[in-house]
């Protein structure tokens, strides 16, 4: 599906290998409006749009009567004109920025996801994600002083649910789920203070859900 430029464009193809096996190749473009630095209340320094175009293959599985299902994508995006905090030389202020579509970026990497029914009360799901992000070029500084934000490198989530009874009130159901990711950067350009370390959270839950509440 095409739009017009503002819009973006989207093409999708689907094939169905089996009633349970589904494959798919997607191209998507996009971007981001571009604007004026108001920082510096300066409406003649503006800045462009910047531009993103991705491409994804997958693929959506129901198996074992449908007890596990499987889904997975591989994607690689390419920005353009990307817009990004520059450092102005020769400020009284050695942090005062402008905007500027100063950079170009690639991103590639992977997902998979997995859902599975072991018993009628007890189910296991798993999801993976590696990501691999690079400011190839920035105009007018060092491109390695930069990374993408909120990017980490692999990041991982697991949730088990086991319907523990079923009593007079409504199903008793514990669940336990669990989510960790690499470490990462919170700001475009990599400065003292805006690097996260990688980390973990989990937590448990047991809940008494009736059919009317």
């Amino acid at each position: 599906r095409c739009r017009n430029h503002d819009q973006g464009c989207r093409v999708t193809v689907q094939y169905d290998l089996s009633d349970d096996t589904n494959l798919y190749a997607k191209i998507a473009s996009g971007y981001k409006a571009g604007g004026f630095n108001l920082r510096q209340a300066d409406f003649t320094q503006s800045y462009d749009e910047e531009t993103l175009v991705s491409y994804e293959m997958g693929w959506k599985t129901e198996l074992l009567d449908k007890r596990l299902r499987w889904n997975g994508a591989i994607f690689y995006s390419d920005y353009d004109d990307m817009q990004l905090d520059i450092l102005l030389p020769n400020q009284p202020s050695p942090i005062v920025t402008q905007t500027q579509n100063a950079g170009t970026a690639e991103i590639m990497g992977l997902e998979t996801e997995l859902s599975f029914l072991l018993t009628d009360t007890l189910r296991v799901d798993l999801s993976y994600g590696y990501l691999d992000s690079e400011i190839k070029q920035v105009e007018g500084d060092d491109a390695n002083l930069y990374a993408l934000p909120n990017a980490p490198k692999n990041m991982f989530s697991g949730t088990i649910e086991w319907q523990v009874a079923q009593l007079p009130l409504g199903d008793l159901t514990f669940s336990f789920d669990y989510n960790w990711q690499d470490d990462s950067v919170t700001g475009v350009r990599r400065l003292v203070g805006i690097s996260m370390d990688s980390y973990g959270v989990g937590g448990a839950r047991l809940q008494l859900a009736g059919e009317d509440w």
